[in-house]
């Protein structure tokens, strides 16, 4: 991240043999050891600091949550951030992209957000004042895009999970909804809360859209992604099933028009769904989609150049 207060010593974002999820740490170059925890979070992967160049102190540290969230370690910076977070509210994700002016005090801030296609903004700390300089998509309107929200579901195993929900413009009361489940890539990716091109096509026409978060993917710490390691086509095809049969069950899904649609990995979910749940998904559209699995090892220790790797 930079260098921290004292000679030879500097903050790094890493995971530790000890912590299952990644935080901010000071380590001393000379010792090769970390002397001090400045931020770590057991829920999530601790990501970005924000560091005072100036004077080599930490701000603020951050991470994806549900959505994008930063924690002040400065009581200078805290008066501020947290005025401008609220004001702003929660529909919307923070990021400080820079800071000028005397002492800091001119910031430009981007939001993103699911109705907020990215907006950049310069906020005066000295006066209070926010200010939009420019949108990444300036002919959208706001009231015609779908909504999101956070779901919340149980796993067949009991292990409690979440993912993104995104309705169609203008619903209110969701039932009965035509689904289409967006299982997302890597597997070690996740999905974050703001803009997605495969949900918000879809939500934008008509259909509800899922997005679950399950096993194997990263953002969430080490444990999680290893609940997902030799489970391709078992655990982690039965989250993704579990969080569609939830919106079933609760009503809010018609069992008969239920579609799923991935990318890369999450292409392999897609073609897997047509032999494991072909019972669940009336159609499935895979992208880039995996369907060798032993073609796919021997490329990655292969390589494009036909070393192998160790």
């Amino acid at each position: 991240v930079g260098p921290a207060l004292e000679p030879g010593q500097v903050f790094v974002l890493a995971r530790r043999e000890s912590e299952d999820t990644s935080g901010l740490y000071v380590f001393d170059t000379s010792t090769g050891e970390y002397i001090e925890t400045v931020h770590t979070n057991p829920d999530f992967d601790v990501s970005n600091a924000i560091l005072d160049r100036k004077t080599n102190t930490i701000l603020g540290t951050c991470w994806w949550g549900y959505r994008w969230t930063c924690e002040p370690k400065d009581d200078e910076f805290a008066k501020y951030w947290l005025g401008l977070v609220d004001a702003i509210g929660e529909a919307s994700n923070v990021r400080l992209i820079d800071r000028a002016g005397e002492d800091g005090a001119l910031w430009v801030v981007e939001t993103t957000g699911p109705q907020d296609l990215g907006t950049y903004h310069l906020y005066n700390t000295a006066t209070r004042q926010l200010s939009r300089l420019i949108s990444a998509r300036p002919g959208v309107e706001a009231a015609r895009l779908p909504t999101k929200s956070v779901v919340n579901y149980k796993a067949s195993d009991g292990k409690d999970l979440w993912g993104y929900l995104w309705l169609p413009p203008g619903v209110k009361d969701a039932k009965n909804l035509p689904l289409i489940v967006v299982p997302h890539g890597g597997p070690e990716g996740r999905d974050t809360w703001g803009f997605d091109p495969f949900a918000i096509v879809f939500a934008s026409q008509g259909y509800a859209v899922l997005q679950p978060n399950f096993r194997g993917g990263g953002g969430f710490g080490r444990a999680f992604v290893e609940a997902g390691h030799r489970q391709w086509g078992q655990r982690m095809q039965a989250d993704v099933v579990d969080g569609t049969r939830h919106l079933i069950d609760t009503g809010l899904a018609d069992p008969a028009r239920v579609c799923i649609a991935g990318w890369s990995y999450g292409g392999y979910v897609a073609f897997t769904a047509t032999f494991e749940n072909a019972d669940l998904f009336k159609c499935s559209m895979a992208g880039a989609g995996i369907s060798d699995l032993t073609a796919m090892l021997r490329w990655v220790r292969v390589g494009d150049d036909g070393e192998v790797l160790e």
